[in-house]
């Protein structure tokens, strides 16, 4: 089946499809926390440097900035909820005398970080700000719903950074918690995403393209009417015999020339008798009729008189002597 002569609703499906793939196996392997990371740091650095700042050059103090930044908090990956980010990388001491001596403007660089923390997270540093015994989080290996996942599990790593933020107004570092890395929205944001893509933006372009000339019509196929030969009621194929069938148009033919000889011979008879009556008709005169003998004087136009109201009437004159 060629490209252009798919519906829109396959399209949809085929989105929805790939979406649900891509997103299930996304949401087995889990995010990739690999990219980017040059050293992996541990709690005592984590914790000790969270308030460390440092400033530009030609900057206030009060301009001062956090040495971790685009902190980034994880879902939990085997039980361990990981902490990646960019740390300003402090140079060396003799690095350090190098750039001095060279008169060189100390400069600093950030790398990328990772910083696996257990669940319940125990801090080193400002431990009283958490629980002193707490119990493992339940509700990332069993959540109760699909928006459950997708909350940071309880006593982690976040809980210690919100009460640090709460605390300590020095508190400078941002973070986030990736809550799209969850295995329910993971699924649903690749589905979402392939079903838009493929199913609703990809149909419109092929629209298009189609419109311009770009692309290829869909062909509309010809239904074959070939494939239905006609049958015998015995289920093998009737064959045309042509004798036969001139034979019955003789015949029928031969019935109608009868019939219309005997039409013809009826006529003439019926002609005969409806002669012989008009004969016994007597000829009615066509001449011009003359008025009857002694009626003359009284039927003349001199003695008419013609009255009536509403037609006219012939009066003679003799009745006028009567009245």
């Amino acid at each position: 089946m060629e490209l252009e002569n798919f519906k829109v609703w396959q399209w949809m499906l085929i989105g929805l499809l790939v979406g649900l793939g891509i997103g299930y196996w996304k949401a087995e392997n889990g995010p990739d926390i690999d990219d980017n990371v040059v050293r992996t740091v541990y709690q005592p650095e984590f914790e000790e440097r969270l308030f460390d700042t440092y400033v530009l050059d030609g900057q206030k103090p009060e301009n001062a900035r956090p040495v971790f930044t685009s902190v980034t908090i994880h879902p939990p990956i085997d039980g361990k909820v990981w902490v990646t980010g960019l740390v300003m990388q402090r140079p060396s001491a003799a690095r350090i005398a190098d750039m001095v001596a060279a008169k060189q403007p100390v400069k600093a660089k950030f790398v990328g970080f990772r910083y696996p923390t257990e669940v319940p997270y125990r801090p080193q540093f400002y431990a009283n700000l958490m629980p002193s015994e707490t119990k493992p989080a339940t509700n990332a290996a069993k959540p109760e719903s699909a928006f459950a996942a997708m909350r940071p599990p309880a006593n982690s790593v976040v809980q210690y950074l919100d009460r640090l933020k709460a605390e300590r107004k020095d508190f400078r570092v941002s973070y986030r918690y990736a809550w799209w890395e969850a295995k329910p929205a993971t699924v649903a944001i690749w589905t979402a995403g392939s079903f838009t893509v493929i199913g609703v933006v990809w149909p419109i372009i092929v629209r298009l393209l189609m419109g311009v000339g770009l692309a290829r019509r869909p062909v509309k196929k010809e239904y074959d009417l070939n494939r239905f030969k006609a049958q015998s009621k015995t289920g093998a194929p009737s064959v045309n015999n042509f004798d036969t069938e001139n034979k019955q148009l003789d015949d029928l033919n031969a019935s109608l020339e009868a019939k219309l000889a005997g039409f013809v011979d009826e006529d003439a008879e019926t002609k005969a008798e409806n002669a012989a009556v008009e004969a016994k008709v007597r000829a009615l005169p066509t001449s011009r009729l003359e008025p009857l003998a002694g009626d003359e004087g009284d039927r003349s136009d001199a003695n008419r008189e013609y009255t009536g109201e509403f037609y006219p009437v012939v009066k003679t004159h003799g009745d006028q002597a009567k009245k």
